[in-house]
C-alpha cells in the first residue's frame, strides 16, 4: 500500500525492511494510501528479503494487483513524455515514469520487447476514480529491453563439439 508522508522525510530504510505505520487510510484519485503526518508515525521493525516481483500477462493490470510489486513482459506499442506502453498481445499496460529523478524513461521504438518491473498504482483523473491502472519502476534497471538473441550452452548442440560457431537461437515470440 502506499504511503504518502506529507512535509517530512522517511527514516533511513532499506528494501524488504518490515515497517508499522500509523496514519489515516484514504483513496487519491482511485488509489488506496496511507497518509502519515510525521516520520515518527513511520517505524522501521527489522530487516527483511527484498520482494520478488510476480508476472502478470500485460492485460491483467487492475484492482487485484494494486500495491503489489509486478514483472510485466511485452513489446513497445507506444510513448509519451512520461510513459512507456507496453503489450503481450493480452491488452496494453503504462509504465509510467512521471517526474522522477530515480528512473529516466528509456528511448524505445515500437515493437521493441521490454521486461518491466514496478509497484502496481492507479490514477484515474476523473470521479468515480475507475480505471488509471499503470506500472512505477523503482529504479533504472527495472525497464530493460529483453535480449533478441539467447546464448547456447551445455554440449547438447554437436556444432560446438566440433569446433563450428553456435547458431543464433531467437527470443521470446509475442
Amino acid at each position: 500500500m502506499k504511503v504518502y508522508l506529507r512535509d517530512a522525510t522517511y527514516p533511513p530504510l532499506e528494501e524488504g525492511d518490515w515497517i508499522q505505520v500509523e496514519g489515516r487510510v484514504s483513496d487519491y484519485h482511485g488509489e488506496r494510501e496511507i497518509t502519515v503526518s510525521s516520520a515518527a508515525k513511520v517505524r522501521r521493525w527489522e530487516s527483511g528479503t527484498p520482494l520478488r516481483p510476480l508476472r502478470i500477462a500485460t492485460g491483467e493490470l487492475g484492482e487485484t494487483y494494486e500495491g503489489l510489486l509486478l514483472e510485466v513482459v511485452g513489446r513497445v506499442t507506444g510513448w509519451s513524455w512520461d510513459a512507456v506502453y507496453l503489450d503481450d498481445g493480452g491488452g496494453e499496460v503504462e509504465v509510467y515514469f512521471g517526474r522522477s529523478e530515480l528512473v529516466r524513461k528509456p528511448w524505445v521504438e515500437k515493437g521493441e520487447l521490454y521486461i518491466a518491473v514496478g509497484l502496481a498504482s492507479q490514477y484515474a483523473s476523473a470521479m468515480p476514480y475507475e480505471g488509471g491502472y499503470r506500472l512505477l519502476p523503482r529504479y533504472e534497471r527495472d525497464v530493460i529491453a529483453a535480449p533478441l538473441e539467447l546464448p547456447v550452452t551445455g554440449d547438447r548442440w554437436p556444432a560446438l563439439r566440433g569446433g563450428r560457431t553456435p547458431a543464433k537461437i531467437a527470443g521470446p515470440r509475442l
